[in-house]
Formats: structure tokens, C-alpha cells, sequence
């Protein structure tokens, strides 16, 4: 257990927790007027950030055992392959309503449990998840408008466990349903799948049997309500399927009345190679589920007009239709193992796009053959790595927050920097609403009230000669600029220099050691917000801007330089 303890405590323990926030994606697609919307609660930082992680990767291995379990469209492909529907038989799908929100703590935990008994795993860790699972659902705290709410029932949408959890429960409400108790007509049903809470399954039987079935079905002690659609065409996930005269199930492509066209721009700051892979990717997916030829020249031509509406040039657009064409559609639905085993030994590097994408792609694929050398890395590694692009932050990550915002700070006349006027420090304090860079180029005006009893403040500090160090401090303003004026007069002593900090050392060089001529102003005043989070580390990224905007590095400034590890 100590091993456990010191793992959560190192591993799974977020450090400096944010609480979550609460919003709401509207579902345009309901209702255009007055849209329902999703709850979703984002937790990115949060409390229980890691400790989802790591349940979630025990969760999936149980997932993807259920019967019912789709990956995708393409696995929904793969099982409808070749099915003859007689006259009478009929699709039905169903959509558990709510899901997320719609579990209660004591079932989704006794359903989870049962799944993990029979993974034949030891006690004890099944054990340890289980209290992992129900620490995160009783420990889903969240804010909104200022106010702190606990999620007493169900789990939070935007959780990484959420959809593993969720897949578990409506598994063991399927286990009751065809398997422990068989329900009444359960073994009219053929063909059951679901992908999450979206069910498709072929009834075999009468419209009476089915109503009936349906009112089974809605009638369970598990807080589920499923809503049904039945007929000979329906739509699932992004395909419209279809029972043609002779009985065969034929695909079709299925879009959304309020969809938009979402293809990324051919001008968008991505590697040349995702740009170029779009169209293919695109045109054999209408190439997999389109199963008739007329079907797929009818969305290909439809295509070819959003490619073309987003910048892509024919060229581009007609690799994509020639690919497709020439691929054979058997193939689509069911990849060859081949490739799957050759992946094994592939190394992935996955790391965010930035402008040196292309230098850093030239330079691993040119000395990776140095790994190769190597007898024990030869033999795990494959012939060439595949690089993989992560996507930077855009203008709509940076501008657009979820959390909510009840009132503007105003801007107050007071702003700016003062001494306190009781205490050592303040005759070392300039009183002013601005600062200026190195080069004395550009003007700043501080927007924060900040004193010598501030905290959390970036200062600003100069001496005669006009160099400035930027610098931050947790802690009250007063203590550190002490602390800075007792440097420069124990430096009067000190023979070596070369030992000295940035500060005393060029006081002892230039200035005779006198600590009265060093000047301090606050010029910036961290704000957490009611959320919170790492103090420390945003402290550092405003310092680490100011120091480059001021451009305060030595020759110019006295800042011996700055890093960007508060960053990453």
C-alpha cells in the first residue's frame, strides 16, 4: 500500500487544482429557435484530471469486450455486411436520453464492479479503481456565476473517464436485458450495437411485439429512457441506411440539416502533408460508406465544391477522387491485419506544429538511422518514425473561455504603483501609473493598484544608469525589495564577484554599492480568478513576457536571461 500511496501522490495527484467550470453547448441540430443545450463541465486541470487518466485506461480494456461495442462507422460497416432483411423485419434505433447526467452513483459503481470481477485481475487493484471511480464522481466540483455546485448524480460531461463509464453501465443494463434475465422478445432482436448512448439494432418480429418491447425497455430501475425511431431507412452516427427492394442494407452518407462546411482551409498553418491527406481521407471515406456507385458520384460531386470553396486546388482534389476510385471498397470495410502487426515496432512522435515543423521533420528522419545502430533499440524500433502534429493554440483558444464572467473589472483611477508609507521599503518605491521598455521606445501603464503589501507582483527595477530587472515575488512586494537592498550592502564585502546575483554585482561594479539609488515600481499583479490554479507558474509566464517585451536581457537590461519552461 505504501507503493500505491507514494503513486497517487507523485502520479495521479494534481498538484495545483483548478475548479471546474460549467457551460452549455447548444444543439443546433434540435432546434433552431430555442436549442437544448449539453451540460458540459471542463475540468482541464482539475482535481481529479489525473486520476480520470488512469481509470479510463483500465475502463477502455473492458469497453471494447462488450458485445455491443462499435468503434465507428466503419465497425457498424463491417456488421451489416451481407445481412438479408425479410419484408417484416425493420430498423430501429435508440438514443438513451441524458445518459451522462442520468447514472446514480450506486449503479454506475456496481456496474463497473461487475465487469472488473470477471476481468480476473487481482482483488485488491479492482479494488483500488473502484475507490479511484468513486473519488472522482463525489469529488466533481464545479463553479458557475461565482457559486461553488457539487454534481450529486451522474457523471460530468467532459470527464475523461465519462464515456468508458458510461459504455459500462448501459453494458451491464444490456447483460439484464439478453443475458441474466432475458427480457420478453429480447430474442427478437438481431444485430444489437451501440456506440455509446446511440443504439442500432434490426427487429425481427411484429410492430406490436416492438411497441411492446420499447415500453419494457423504458420501464427499469436504472433511471434509463431510451427514445426509439423505427422504419426501413433510418440514420445512425454518419450513415443513412436503408433496406433496398431485394432486401439488402445499402449506405449512404448522412449530414446533419445544420451542418456546416467544417473542412480545414488549404491555407491553414498545418504540416503540407495533413493538408494533402484531407481529400484522400475525405473521398475514401464516401468511398466506404456509400455503397452504391450513384450514391457516391452524387456526395463526391458535392465535395469537390466544399474542397474547392476552402482554397484546395484540383490537383489536390483529384489525388483524392483517383485514390478512392481505385480502391477497392472490400477493403475499406475490413483493413488487413498486415498492416496492423507491421505498426507494431512504429515509433510516433507527437509534438505541437510550430513554424520549425519542417526543420525538425528533415533532421529526425535523417539521423534516425543513428538509433538503428544501436543492437537492443534495432530490434523495437521501426525503419522510420511517423511525426505527428499536435495542434497549436488558434485565436479562438486564446479569446474564447468557457468560464463564465458575472461582472468586468473596472478600470480605476488609482491604478498604479505606491509605496505603503509605513514601512523601510517604501523610500526605495516610486510612485507612478507607467514604465517604459529598455530602449525608452514604448510607454506601459500599470492597470493594478499595487503597494509594498501587494503579493503576487511582477516589479520592475532600475538604477542610474537606466538598466531594468523585471522580477517577481509571491510573497508581500516589500520583503523582496529587502531582500534586494541587503544584497547590494553585504556585496560591499564581498571580494569574489563572480558569486554575486545579477543585482548586487552590477551595483558593486557601477554604483559603489549604494542600495538608496535602486528603484522598484509594481508593474503587474497575477489573477487566478475564483478557479485557481498553479500560483507559481502563471506568476512566471507574466514575467517571462514582460522580460521579453521590455526587452530587459543583459547588455541591455539586467536580466540574466529568461526561459520558456513555465510554459510547457
Amino acid at each position: 500500500m505504501n507503493i500505491i500511496s507514494k503513486m497517487i501522490k507523485e502520479c495521479l495527484m494534481v498538484q495545483y487544482p483548478r475548479i471546474a467550470t460549467f457551460y452549455i453547448i447548444p444543439k443546433v441540430h434540435k432546434n433552431s429557435q430555442d436549442p437544448p443545450g449539453r451540460p458540459i463541465v471542463a475540468g482541464n486541470g482539475g482535481l481529479s484530471e489525473n486520476i480520470n487518466r488512469y481509470v479510463d485506461h483500465f475502463l477502455q480494456m473492458e469497453v471494447i469486450s462488450l458485445p455491443s461495442f462499435v468503434q465507428d462507422s466503419t465497425a457498424v460497416l463491417n456488421r451489416l455486411e451481407g445481412i438479408q432483411m425479410s419484408e417484416k423485419m425493420l430498423l430501429v434505433t435508440a438514443d438513451v436520453e441524458s445518459l451522462y447526467t442520468c447514472i446514480r452513483h450506486e449503479d454506475g459503481l456496481k456496474s463497473t464492479a461487475e465487469f472488473l470481477k470477471s476481468n480476473n485481475q487481482e482483488p485488491v487493484f479492482d479494488e483500488f479503481l473502484l475507490q479511484l471511480l468513486e473519488f472522482i464522481l463525489n469529488h466533481n466540483f464545479f463553479v458557475f456565476k461565482d457559486r461553488y455546485f457539487l454534481q450529486t448524480q451522474g457523471v460530468a460531461i467532459g470527464a475523461t473517464c465519462a464515456p468508458s463509464y458510461a459504455n459500462l453501465f448501459l453494458g451491464a443494463w444490456e447483460r439484464l436485458i439478453f443475458q441474466e434475465d432475458p427480457i420478453k422478445y429480447s430474442d427478437r432482436v438481431y444485430n444489437w450495437m451501440r456506440y455509446i448512448d446511440d443504439i442500432l439494432f434490426i427487429w425481427d418480429g411484429t410492430l406490436d411485439e416492438l411497441q411492446e418491447f420499447m415500453q419494457i425497455l423504458n420501464n427499469n430501475n436504472l433511471n434509463i429512457k431510451p427514445t426509439f425511431c423505427v422504419g426501413r431507412e433510418l440514420d445512425f452516427l454518419d450513415l443513412k441506411i436503408e433496406v433496398d427492394q431485394g432486401g439488402r442494407l445499402q449506405t449512404n452518407i448522412y449530414r446533419k440539416e445544420t451542418a456546416v462546411n467544417s473542412v480545414l482551409h488549404a491555407s491553414s498553418a498545418h504540416p503540407k502533408a495533413t493538408i494533402n491527406g484531407i481529400p484522400k481521407g475525405q473521398f475514401l471515406r464516401l468511398r466506404r460508406i456509400c455503397s452504391k456507385d450513384n450514391d457516391y458520384d452524387v456526395q463526391a460531386k458535392e465535395m469537390k465544391a466544399r474542397f474547392k470553396s476552402r482554397g484546395y486546388s484540383n490537383k489536390q482534389i483529384k489525388k483524392g477522387t483517383q485514390m478512392a476510385l481505385h480502391t477497392n471498397r472490400s477493403k475499406l470495410l475490413c483493413p488487413n491485419e498486415k498492416g496492423k502487426q507491421d505498426g507494431d515496432k512504429t515509433v510516433r512522435i507527437i509534438t505541437t506544429f510550430n513554424k520549425q515543423w519542417d526543420e525538425i521533420y528533415t533532421i529526425v528522419n535523417k539521423h534516425w538511422n543513428i538509433l538503428k545502430t544501436d543492437l537492443k533499440l534495432k530490434s523495437c524500433i521501426s525503419e522510420k518514425p511517423i511525426l505527428t502534429a499536435r495542434r497549436a493554440k488558434n485565436l479562438k483558444d486564446l479569446l474564447v473561455h468557457s468560464h463564465y464572467r458575472v461582472t468586468k473589472e473596472k478600470k480605476s483611477s488609482v491604478n498604479g504603483s505606491y509605496p505603503c508609507g509605513s514601512c523601510k521599503a517604501c523610500a526605495n518605491v516610486e510612485k507612478t501609473k507607467e514604465f517604459t521598455n529598455s530602449e525608452g521606445t514604448r510607454t506601459f501603464q500599470i492597470r493594478d493598484y499595487i503597494s509594498c503589501t501587494s503579493t503576487g507582483v511582477i516589479y520592475y527595477a532600475t538604477c542610474p544608469c537606466n538598466k531594468i530587472y523585471i522580477g517577481l515575488t509571491t510573497r508581500e512586494f516589500r520583503r523582496r525589495i529587502r531582500e534586494h537592498i541587503r544584497d547590494i550592502e553585504r556585496a560591499k564585502d564581498e571580494k569574489e564577484i563572480m558569486h554575486l546575483k545579477t543585482i548586487p554585482k552590477h551595483f558593486k561594479l557601477h554604483h559603489q554599492c549604494d542600495s538608496k539609488l535602486l528603484r522598484f515600481r509594481g508593474i503587474d499583479k497575477i489573477h487566478l480568478g475564483i478557479r485557481g490554479g498553479d500560483y507559481g507558474k502563471r506568476l512566471a509566464q507574466i514575467e517571462s513576457r514582460w522580460i521579453f517585451r521590455l526587452n530587459t536581457v543583459a547588455p541591455l537590461g539586467l536580466n540574466e536571461s529568461f526561459g520558456f519552461g513555465s510554459f510547457l
